[in-house]
């Protein structure tokens, strides 16, 4: 039986999904990597994007846990500290003052009281604003910084599963050849199985897989020239084995004829035809071995 050279690549998804696209057809030479069938991948194309995105905030956090504060984050905690600052000096000259006169019946005893208790409020303020200008200034925790580092790092796990998800909605050629056989058309559930999407073959170079009866196989060796011949007796091409099993198996392939025995054991020869014109893969040769030539 003629082959393609190294033999067929039947290709297949590993899961299952509805086809979006065909992007070859049968007798299409492609090249390795190239595109030839899509499923359906809007929801991985969808997690992939939201990935990135995650990914993309969990590096800026990094980034500004590293930077640390801004020059304007800086000036921003020095107004406020400021701003508390004279607020609570403020609130602690009325508390005196209010004191001073409640002592001498200026001011109610209640309204001094309520003095004093805003000027303590405003001083637990003033200290709560140099307590973030002493932390913008210092920075984040070595702690915070390994937080971060570690989101950025699920972050780009999670994206290369997502990719990786997308990347296999979509399905490449593993390598050089010729479309052989495409059945499938978009719009059509893919489940996985024995049937294959695509079958690509190296058509450029044919080889012919033969089967030799055990009583023959001790003549036939790699490097021997032989002639294939087709059904009728016509000559196609020249060829030369290549290689030979390395062991007797069953015969696999099919004779018509009534007669032929099928429980006879084989050994399996590969041939390189040479000068084959018009001859295709899957097509059915005979194949003459010459014993004492080469």
């Amino acid at each position: 039986m003629v082959e393609p050279w190294g033999g067929e690549v039947r290709v297949a998804p590993n899961e299952q999904g509805q086809i979006a696209e065909v992007a070859v057809q049968e007798g299409d030479a492609v090249r390795p990597g190239q595109l030839l069938v899509r499923l359906e991948d809007a929801a991985q194309t969808h997690a992939a994007a939201a990935a990135r995105a995650e990914l993309a905030e969990a590096e800026a956090a990094l980034l500004r846990v590293q930077r640390g504060a801004t020059p304007d984050e800086l000036a921003l905690a020095r107004a406020d500290r400021e701003v508390a600052r004279t607020r609570s000096q403020q609130a602690a000259r009325d508390a005196a003052r209010a004191r001073a006169l409640s002592g001498v019946g200026g001011v109610p005893l209640v309204e001094a009281e309520r003095t004093e208790a805003d000027a303590l409020g405003l001083t637990a303020a003033l200290d709560a604003a140099s307590a973030r200008l002493s932390i913008t200034r210092r920075g984040a925790r070595p702690e915070d910084r390994d937080a971060a580092r570690a989101r950025v790092t699920a972050a780009r796990a999670r994206l290369r599963s997502a990719e990786g998800a997308l990347d296999r909605r979509r399905i490449v050629a593993p390598k050089a050849g010729t479309v052989l056989w495409s059945r499938w058309h978009v719009g059509e559930l893919f489940v996985p199985g024995a049937t294959p999407i695509l079958i690509l073959g190296d058509v450029g170079r044919l080889q012919v897989r033969a089967e030799v009866d055990e009583l023959d196989a001790d003549a036939v060796a790699a490097g021997m020239p032989c002639e294939a011949f087709t059904d009728v007796g016509r000559r196609v091409a020249g060829c030369r084995v290549v290689r030979l099993s390395p062991a007797f198996g069953r015969r696999a392939l099919a004779f018509e004829a009534p007669t032929s025995r099928t429980d006879v054991r084989v050994r399996e020869v590969f041939v390189e035809l040479t000068g084959a014109a018009g001859v295709a893969p899957g097509q059915r040769l005979w194949i003459h071995v010459a014993p004492g030539r080469g």
